[in-house]
């Protein structure tokens, strides 16, 4: 045997995700406070600025393709919101694997604002009542692509829509949609943990405050959208969206701007691979060498048997004697033979305990997320007018049209201020006098308000309908 044979190591271990040199820095985390806290802070400002982007999209896109110069009908507005907040939504985790496996957080999020701004940039063309629509969308026709043999032009490429025709200009406008929703979902997907690795190794109770601040300055950012940018869109008949959807894209801007400029002070992690890609292939190995390695295990010197005292002077050892038989998923960890770490492998354990947990809340977002679709439609075929009684008849431009859109501010307002209510102020004084409030208890709580407010809400529609 040769020299180079005794120095190489019995067992390959295969490179652990969690216990790479980032996870090592963080407890060695040796930035000053100041550049932690200004990580922190421009994080939350960017994360306010995107949402007051997203949300001035979100909350009035079905009364802007109502409008001139689209005239949109009702139908193809809804699908079109109703496809923006799903490719949103279905986009982020794929572009959370993409910063995890390739490009990591920091990267992941900067192209994703630049997508975010090219996208974002149509909206004020669109929307400018001197620009002419008509020139753009009718230099792609895109209905004699898809039917060459057609003797007549689409409508959509054309004219505004019409109930017999096709949503007008729709390729601009999914174009542009489609751009803003991804890369809304790249920001979603990357920013949260991104900020969690600024904190980490502060500890748990730090991270829990700056998640706090984090949902927090959602709510702001939305506040800022649907109570002013919306209200400026619809204030203005001529100009409204322009404006609103300009000052939108100066805050994407300066978004990405503070989120760059503030990179000297962050501690980005490297792109190690992901964890749902690890979390599949701990499961393919545990189920295929399950049978060859238990036997291999349990014949190890060092395999656990608790065996007592007692039981070691009893003539019959054999009856007290308990094997700790290994899980199914343990014949991945590299004691058994396996390539993953045992810390990983641990996880991927605990994750099916809180799978019910995310299981219950489908219809909890179900629900919640009417409130950005269905509940905005209906508020737009509501009487939102409000004048003072006393004035007798008023012309149409002493009437204050209140926006739909704020129909949902009641949510944002709670949040708001319940969120440091609760966590700087109730559940403090709860710990303080021995009645700890657990998380399970609290989000049993919240669904349980959310189910009774619901139901309250439909007894009350079904009562006017008769």
């Amino acid at each position: 045997m040769s020299a180079s044979d005794e120095r190489a190591p019995l067992l390959t271990q295969r490179r652990s995700v969690w216990s790479g040199s980032f996870y090592h820095s963080l407890l060695l985390d040796q930035r000053p406070a100041l550049k932690k806290k200004i990580s922190c802070i421009a994080i939350l400002l960017t994360e306010i600025f995107e949402r007051i982007a997203f949300y001035s999209v979100a909350g009035n896109l079905i009364l802007f393709l109502n409008k001139a110069p689209l005239e949109w009908i009702s139908y193809d507005a809804s699908n079109a919101v109703f496809i923006f907040l799903g490719v949103s939504h279905l986009s982020a985790p794929f572009l959370g694997w993409v910063a995890d496996s390739c490009l990591g957080r920091f990267w992941t999020i900067s192209l994703s604002f630049v997508m975010y701004i090219v996208g974002y940039a149509f909206l004020p063309l669109i929307a400018h009542p001197d620009f002419d629509v008509t020139s753009m969308c009718a230099g792609i026709n895109w209905w004699h692509i898809f039917a060459p043999d057609s003797a007549t032009t689409a409508p959509s490429s054309l004219s505004p829509s019409s109930p017999t025709s096709a949503p007008y200009c729709s390729w601009l406008v999914y174009f542009a949609l489609s751009l803003i929703a991804i890369a809304s979902g790249g920001v979603k997907s990357c920013i949260a943990p991104f900020g969690a690795d600024q904190v980490m190794a502060d500890g748990p109770a730090v991270m829990r405050t700056f998640f706090s601040w984090f949902y927090w300055c959602v709510n702001i950012g939305a506040l800022v959208a649907l109570g002013g940018v919306v209200y400026i869109q619809i204030e203005d008949s001529r100009y409204g969206f322009y404006y609103g959807y300009l000052i939108s894209s100066c805050c994407l801007v300066g978004a990405l701007l503070l989120f760059v400029a503030a990179k000297w002070t962050y501690l980005c992690k490297p792109p190690a691979g992901s964890v749902i890609s690890n979390v599949f292939r701990i499961l393919r190995e545990a189920c295929k060498s399950r049978k060859h390695r238990v036997t291999r295990a349990c014949s190890r010197p060092g395999y656990e048997l608790n065996i007592s005292a007692a039981d070691v002077t009893s003539p019959d050892t054999s009856a007290s004697a308990t094997l700790t038989v290994p899980s199914w998923l343990d014949m991945a960890k590299v004691q058994y033979g396996g390539g993953f770490a045992e810390a990983m492998v641990d996880d991927v354990k605990s994750l099916g305990s809180i799978l019910g947990i995310f299981v219950a809340f489908v219809p909890y977002w179900m629900v919640y997320f009417q409130m950005e679709t269905t509940y905005l439609m209906q508020g737009l075929h509501m009487r939102l007018e409000h004048w003072e009684p006393d004035q007798g008849e008023c012309s149409h431009h002493d009437v204050f049209q209140i926006p739909a859109a704020w129909l949902t501010l009641f949510d944002v307002i709670f949040l708001i201020l319940l969120i440091p209510l609760l966590s700087q102020v109730i559940y403090p004084v709860l710990d303080k006098h021995g009645f700890h409030c657990p998380l399970l208890l609290r989000i049993v709580l919240g669904m349980h308000v959310i189910l009774r407010a619901v139901t309250s809400w439909y007894a009350m529609i079904e009562s006017t309908s008769v």
